[in-house]
């Protein structure tokens, strides 16, 4: 019958559809967290562009933040831990509050900075592409710093004898699997359970390992100096005769207006160190180091230009 209304058969009788209680939906509460913007890379060439966009910009901030006096973090690891909901993923790492002292003009170019870092996504973005880089590039620092120790005779033979080696910026713990190497795996933002949050250079002044690994570090610390800081401290951490194994991009040292591969290497000699193996890839410079007394005169450097050409980098090493 049109119209007739939907029944059922109750105890008392029959009542209509309209008579019973309906069941209200419950609102989905939102969530106050906001998800976090991650751009994951889909090419080499994509991953590339994120990574050194989010160098340049870092670069551009300590330079504005050091002109306008405001302190900036101490090294390319160094970033603030926070678990704020819009912020935690996308925060740049060097993310301060802006002091508000500063002129105006300082204080707005901080800003758009900043800005440009988190739609950029931040340090988690940064992270994936670095990984996609390093998966796609098929090269596994791991492999080239254990072929080399090998090679140096220099792998324990006794199975229970252990190389401790601390590995910088570790994207994941390469080294777990290697019986003979007791890995410590450092990054501020740690991406594997085998990876510690630590900042190198708060690491205790005592700590001493066989080998340090520095892959592609170096070259993301933004202040010059504490790049040279960075090379003088894995001195004093590395046992008598223990090895310095250094991964930079190539181009920090052919298409840079102030450091080369000649002036990197005088430099090493002045903090202690001996080259025992380098090579270079079509994209990164490697060198394995090993530590000797330091020298009585080492020899002082000055940041000058030494190479001309409009389309070279600024990267330099202050010692």
């Amino acid at each position: 019958m049109e119209g007739s209304i939907k029944r059922r058969k109750t105890e008392s009788g029959f009542v209509s559809a309209q008579d019973v209680p309906q069941k209200k939906k419950k609102p989905k509460k939102k969530s106050g967290k906001k998800k976090p913007i991650i751009f994951l890379p889909k090419s080499r060439k994509t991953a590339t562009k994120i990574i050194s966009e989010y160098h340049t910009l870092l670069k551009q901030l300590d330079h504005v933040k050091k002109e306008a006096g405001q302190n900036t973090p101490k090294s390319a690891q160094v970033g603030d831990d926070t678990d704020d909901a819009d912020d935690g993923f996308n925060k740049p790492e060097h993310w301060t509050e802006i002091d508000e002292s500063l002129a105006p003009d300082a204080k707005h170019k901080v800003a758009e900075i900043e800005r440009s870092l988190k739609e950029l996504g931040g340090i988690r973005t940064y992270q994936e592409a670095s990984l996609f880089d390093y998966k796609s590039r098929n090269h596994s620092s791991c492999r080239w710093v254990t072929d080399k120790l090998t090679e140096a005779g220099l792998r324990p033979t006794g199975k229970r004898d252990r190389i401790t080696l601390l590995d910088v910026g570790a994207i994941v713990n390469n080294y777990q699997p290697v019986k003979w190497i007791d890995c410590m795996a450092i990054d501020l933002q740690p991406r594997d359970t085998g990876v510690v949050k630590k900042d190198f250079f708060d690491l205790p002044a005592d700590l001493r390992f066989n080998v340090i690994v520095l892959s592609l570090v170096v070259n993301f610390v933004p202040d010059a100096r504490k790049r040279g800081e960075m090379l003088r401290r894995s001195h004093s951490m590395l046992t008598d005769a223990g090895h310095l194994f250094v991964i930079l991009p190539l181009a920090c040292l052919n298409n840079s207006r102030y450091l080369t591969h000649e002036l990197f290497e005088r430099m090493l000699a002045a903090l202690g160190f001996a080259v025992v193996h380098k090579k270079d890839s079509k994209k990164l410079a490697f060198y394995m180091l090993r530590k000797q007394d330091l020298p009585t005169k080492p020899e002082r450097f000055k940041v000058t230009s030494i190479v001309g050409g409009a389309n070279r980098n600024n990267f330099c090493i202050k010692l």
